[in-house]
């Protein structure tokens, strides 16, 4: 089964937007604490696991992955 949605990935470290390639086109952006948002929308659920493939063979620790409704506005820094 096949459906594209929107995930929100929560990774340990500070990324910039150069990474977006990288990251099957997510958005990146960073959040406080030395985090980033990984967000958009992937193809189906195979596009979601080759993001946390890759996420593994870097060694960046995920610390939350959502699939959110679109226009969420989770993992929003709080200030």
């Amino acid at each position: 089964m096949s459906e594209q949605a929107q995930y929100h990935i929560l990774i340990e470290g500070g990324f910039s937007q150069d990474w977006a390639s990288w990251f099957d086109g997510l958005d990146v952006i960073p959040q406080e604490e030395n985090r980033t948002l990984l967000s958009g929308c992937l193809a189906d659920q195979t596009a979601l696991h080759g993001v946390l493939l890759k996420l593994r063979d870097l060694g960046i620790p995920i610390i939350e992955i959502k699939r959110v409704e679109k226009g969420s506005n989770s993992f929003k820094s709080e200030g």
